[in-house]
């Protein structure tokens, strides 16, 4: 069809696509006025002319194509309108020339996202601000059940929380996962929303569905600070999750040091087991973490704790692969290479068994 129009000497409709992205609102106009329809033209992977525009952050050419008839209700492939992308990207003055044109302000693309999600999520003050003075609902659920404040709160966005929550949004609402926003910002490592949220008066002893606290969450990425106030506040050390956990494995299962150390000292126990058996040594072994290990048996941790299968820190060195020098560590801070498991296994029969090197002054 282009050809067609090219034979006549006139712009064809779809040359607006490579106008928008060039910024050339002139041309823009001119196929606009040549070809009315070319404001709804729809693209399969770049929508409508008012998608693209507002992704290429023409705003000029985007408040023209409104007011030429550009339906700001027609979904991209993602299921995201006009609206969607104006959201996320900070337009208010866009959106507001589409609710002159009947734009739908709660519509949901492919992923259950509203537009108050895009604007919360990125940051958007002005937009969140926009919204919520068009009425639309505070708290739409996604497909994770989570609302806009979760969006706000994962990527550290402080003021939009406050906006959130100053307008009513529920501060222990949980999502599918049974996280609470605090949960979910303690989980993303954002300090300064998990210390606000605090503050806000987020219940401190929230568990998701497998029983993880916050302290759980602050272990795996959090700092030592953080879980000074979450302990103020109330929280538990000494909580266990599904699987039997404390923070204190969960510290030493991702390495965090600092956390191990300052757990310890506040009066984790450093001998809690699992369902499994599991003690935290156990999994500093598995990770053969010279460090966390050292920590652990300066505050009494026992070298030859047994888990349900009958094996120590030492046996799970000698599986995980760890090398003669660990294997000395342990053995010199008390583990026992002559301890069998549950099947008749010492940590030397399985380290000659799988091949693995063995500590000369053990032997």
């Amino acid at each position: 069809m282009s050809g067609f129009w090219r034979m006549l000497g006139v712009i064809p409709p779809e040359d607006i696509f490579p106008a928008i992205r060039a910024g050339d609102l002139a041309q823009v106009k001119e196929i606009c006025r040549r070809h009315p329809p070319a404001a709804v033209l729809s693209h399969t992977t770049l929508g409508s002319p008012l998608h693209l525009a507002i992704l290429e952050g023409e705003t000029e050419i985007a408040g023209f194509l409104i007011d030429a008839g550009g339906d700001a209700r027609v979904k991209d492939a993602q299921g995201q309108t006009p609206v969607h992308l104006a959201a996320a990207r900070g337009e208010r003055g866009l959106l507001e020339r589409m609710a002159g044109a009947g734009a739908n302000f709660e519509e949901r693309d492919r992923d259950g996202q509203t537009p108050l999600h895009l604007a919360a999520g990125a940051g958007r003050m002005e937009c969140v601000h926009f919204l919520l003075g068009c009425r639309v609902a505070l708290e739409p659920l996604d497909p994770a059940e989570e609302s806009p404040l979760f969006k706000a709160v994962r990527h550290g966005h402080l003021e939009v929380v406050r906006l959130l929550l100053d307008k009513g949004a529920d501060l222990d609402r949980d999502n599918a996962a049974g996280q609470t926003p605090l949960l979910a910002a303690a989980a993303a490592a954002q300090e300064r929303l998990v210390a606000y949220l605090l503050t806000r008066g987020a219940d401190v002893l929230a568990v998701d569905r497998r029983a993880k606290g916050i302290l759980h969450a602050l272990a795996i990425r959090g700092t030592r600070a953080l879980a000074s106030l979450a302990l103020r506040q109330g929280a538990n050390l000494d909580w266990r999750d599904d699987d039997g956990e404390a923070p204190l494995h969960h510290a030493v299962f991702m390495g965090n040091a600092e956390l191990v150390e300052y757990f310890l000292g506040r009066g984790a126990a450093p001998d809690a087991q699992d369902k499994e058996g599991w003690g935290p040594l156990h999994w500093a072994a598995w990770r053969k973490d010279h460090r966390c290990a050292e920590i652990l048996l300066s505050r009494g941790a026992d070298p030859n704790l047994r888990n349900r299968a009958g094996r120590t820190p030492l046996h799970m060195a000698v599986l995980l692969g760890a090398g003669a020098d660990f294997l000395a560590f342990l053995i010199g801070r008390g583990a026992d290479p002559a301890l069998t498991d549950t099947a008749g296994q010492s940590p030397r029969d399985l380290a000659a068994r799988h091949g693995q090197p063995w500590p000369a002054t053990a032997a």
